[in-house]
C-alpha cells in the first residue's frame, strides 16, 4: 500500500491526538478560550465595522474583553472552573 507523505503525517497527528497529554492540553485550551456563540450574542460580532484593519481591531478587542472578564472572575473567585491536570 502506497500513501502520500501528507497522508502519513495526518495519520501520525491523529494517533497523537488520542494520547493523554494531548487531551489534557485540549482541556486547558477549552477552559481558556471564549465561546464563539458568546461573542456573537453578547458582543454583536455580526455588527462589527467592515474594513480590513478596523474589523480586525474590533474583533480582537471583543475577544480580549471576554478573556479579561473570565480572568477577573477567576481571580475574584466567582468563576467555577475544574482543576486542570496540566496545571496541577
Amino acid at each position: 500500500m502506497v500513501t502520500s507523505k501528507a497522508a502519513h503525517e495526518r495519520a501520525k497527528i491523529q494517533r497523537n491526538m488520542n494520547s493523554k497529554e494531548f487531551k489534557n492540553y485540549a482541556r486547558l485550551r477549552n477552559g481558556v478560550e471564549t465561546v464563539p456563540s458568546n461573542i456573537r450574542k453578547n458582543y454583536h460580532l455580526e455588527k462589527i465595522p467592515r474594513g480590513k484593519q478596523r474589523g480586525k481591531f474590533f474583533f480582537g478587542s471583543k475577544i480580549v474583553a471576554l478573556n479579561f472578564r473570565k480572568l477577573f472572575n477567576y481571580v475574584k473567585g466567582l468563576g467555577h472552573y475544574a482543576q486542570n491536570p496540566v496545571l496541577v
